[in-house]
């Protein structure tokens, strides 16, 4: 089995990584820590499937299994077309990587969340079409949330109360791909999480900002204590889950008006490592229980 982490990124990624390395070894699977940086493919005129360049490859041939803990959906694609059964799939990595993509297929599953508009990329150095960007804000109305559509761990997320501070803010933030989303008033400050796996939620958590900033992410500083899910948050993330086809996903839901609960976004590759802690649920060991009892009956080769 290979879990595919990019750790270089810092000990957030190398603990993250390291809690699946250490679940799978627990249970006798032999597991390898591989880099998407040491990971390349060929695609051969007559070859159907590609050729892995790598010497993970080499040493220990295709494995089983791929644990894919990235964004990197066309590293994700290679292998598969390769036979390798990758998980998440790279699809799901690919919807849930960019939230315009991820944003169209909750909409076409009906899931509920805020009204998103969409504005098209421009090319590098062109600027967003003011009269366009104001027109479609207008129609949605002040206050509202922009955001970078590749952006991670709540950061790129910013509020506009009023049409001189969007187009500042797609002017000095550089963002060219980036969405627009109604304000959910209600839910400032405050999210929660659900983690979903195989089809059921594990754990869960209640976050709230600790400095009056919209994001309630523990990566930007909030503060999560754990809760039980109502059957209403654990149906809506299963379902958000299942939408974009994610084997495992945190899901991240707002509170609405009326105490409704609205589909935030869907994370193909949520890190676990403060989920656990703070909950006390090995979140990587029922993932890697869970993937050894869907997909493979493993020995002891990767």
């Amino acid at each position: 089995m290979w879990i595919v982490s990019n750790v270089e990124l810092g000990d957030k990624f190398s603990e993250h990584a390291t809690r699946h390395l250490l679940a799978a070894e627990k249970l006798g699977i032999d597991a390898r820590l591989v880099q998407p940086l040491d990971l390349a493919y060929l695609c051969i005129p007559g070859r159907s499937e590609t050729l892995v360049v790598s010497e993970n490859w080499t040493q220990w041939g295709s494995p089983k299994v791929c644990l894919f803990l990235d964004k990197d959906h066309e590293t994700a694609h290679g292998l598969e077309q390769a036979g390798v059964r990758v998980v998440n799939s790279a699809t799901t990595i690919e919807q849930c990587a960019d939230k315009r993509t991820m944003h169209r297929s909750l909409n076409r599953a009906g899931i509920p969340a805020p009204t998103t508009a969409i504005l098209a990329r421009p090319y590098p150095r062109q600027p967003h079409h003011r009269d366009q960007v104001l027109r479609v804000a207008n129609l949605m109305g002040y206050p509202l949330v922009v955001k970078a559509a590749k952006g991670s761990f709540g950061a790129q997320v910013f509020v506009a109360n009023h049409p001189e501070e969007l187009l500042d803010l797609l002017d000095t933030e550089n963002l060219q791909e980036v969405l627009l989303q109604e304000l959910i008033t209600t839910s400032h400050g405050v999210g929660i999480r659900v983690h979903v796996v195989a089809g059921r939620t594990v754990a869960a958590l209640r976050q709230q900002s600790t400095d009056g900033r919209l994001q309630a992410n523990l990566t930007q500083g909030g503060i999560g204590e754990s809760i039980k899910p109502s059957e209403l948050e654990s149906n809506l993330a299963i379902a958000a889950a299942d939408a974009v086809g994610a084997f495992y996903a945190g899901v991240d839901l707002l509170v609405g008006p009326e105490d409704s609960r609205l589909v935030c976004e869907v994370n193909s590759n949520a890190h676990v490592s403060r989920l656990s802690e703070i909950t006390g649920i090995d979140c990587a060991g029922i993932l890697i229980k869970e993937l050894q009892t869907h997909f493979f009956n493993f020995d002891r080769s990767p």
